[in-house]
């Protein structure tokens, strides 16, 4: 008999490769179907702050499964839509993502098949009817390398900042201790400005654990809420 640490990589490894199949057939189809629905086309090459809300009440993320299933999904699915990520939060009722899009269709694409992906899983495993999540997302061109290090800097944050937990690497659904302790994580892409940060530092990960740590001015906080959150120029 197979051990079950063998049986257990054997399993997942297979569930990834469905994973990826499944994206790769809906990334080739879909330009057949934008004529069918409107595509938000982005600059490729650009980084975007992304904001993915709840789109009807009372669904979302309801507990550590929903965030495992969306995440997984998510980390999978990057390269078949060519879209690079390289900062992420799951929040109860919101997504928050600092990419690079490749194409001008690819990330619109990709958040569309992981909309549908999510929504069947949580109808079929709580008896609804629902599009959990909008396909209309707010979105954020970051013009420089300074700013993108900032926008990393408030999605990592965020937890710390509202208080749901005493040190950010507490919270399990985002790219903290990726970017903070150098923890592997191959579907995950250093930004050039996140890079810039660590070269040359001796203790190169404990000042960004540092610059994370570090709270933003409440000016400062305030306009990059507007200006990431609702689209305030």
């Amino acid at each position: 008999s197979i051990p079950q640490c063998q049986q257990a990589l054997i399993d997942r490894t297979s569930r990834s490769s469905k994973i990826n199949k499944r994206a790769k057939q809906e990334s080739q189809t879909s330009q057949g179907n934008s004529m069918k629905t409107k595509t938000k086309v982005y600059s490729a090459g650009k980084t975007y702050f992304v904001v993915l809300k709840e789109r009807t009440s009372s669904t979302g993320f309801y507990d550590d499964a929903c965030y495992a299933f969306y995440l997984l999904r998510l980390m999978h699915c990057l390269n078949s839509y060519r879209v690079k990520l390289h900062a992420y939060l799951l929040r109860p009722k919101e997504i928050w993502l600092l990419i690079t899009p490749g194409t001008p269709t690819g990330f619109d694409s990709l958040q569309r098949f992981l909309n549908r992906a999510y929504s069947d899983y949580f109808n079929n495993r709580f008896k609804r009817s629902e599009k959990v999540w909008s396909d209309s997302p707010i979105s954020c061109l970051i013009p420089g390398d300074g700013l993108v290090l900032d926008c990393q800097k408030f999605i990592e944050r965020e937890p710390l900042r509202t208080k749901c937990v005493l040190h950010p690497g507490e919270y399990l659904w985002s790219s903290y201790c990726t970017n903070s302790f150098s923890r592997s994580a191959c579907h995950l892409t250093s930004h050039v400005a996140y890079k810039n940060f660590l070269k040359d530092k001796t203790n190169c990960f404990g000042e960004y654990r540092e610059f994370i740590a570090t709270p933003y001015t409440q000016a400062y906080y305030l306009y990059l809420e507007n200006r990431l959150l609702y689209a305030v120029p």
